[in-house]
């Protein structure tokens, strides 16, 4: 993960789980990593619990990082459908690069 920060110059990485996405915070200064949860089965949302408001902000593209849970699979089909792009499919998880996949939240503004 670290390498494909540093490789895109891309520091935002999202998905789903609080814990899988926290740990990376503790990795790398340059990491900037939040959880993602699904809203409805359908959408995915931000989760600011201990998260960094600011980092649901992002404009351009982001990071993902995903597995097999709910949210995972819905952050998956939205980056099929907006051209996303695979950078790492492993045992470990699949990292995406693509477009912010959720609203901005009302204090984004």
């Amino acid at each position: 993960i670290i390498s494909i920060v540093r490789l895109t110059g891309i520091k935002y990485i999202y998905g789903e789980d609080f814990w899988r996405m926290q740990l990376l915070n503790s990795i790398d200064a340059e990491v900037h990593s939040s959880e993602l949860t699904d809203s409805y089965d359908k959408f995915v949302i931000p989760r600011t619990w201990l998260s960094r408001p600011s980092w649901y902000c992002i404009n351009g593209e982001v990071l993902y990082y995903t597995k097999d849970g709910k949210a995972d699979k819905i952050i998956e089909s939205e980056l099929k459908s907006k051209n996303g792009k695979i950078l790492y499919n492993g045992a470990e998880g699949k990292i995406w690069l693509g477009p912010v996949i959720w609203s901005k939240p009302k204090w984004c503004n």
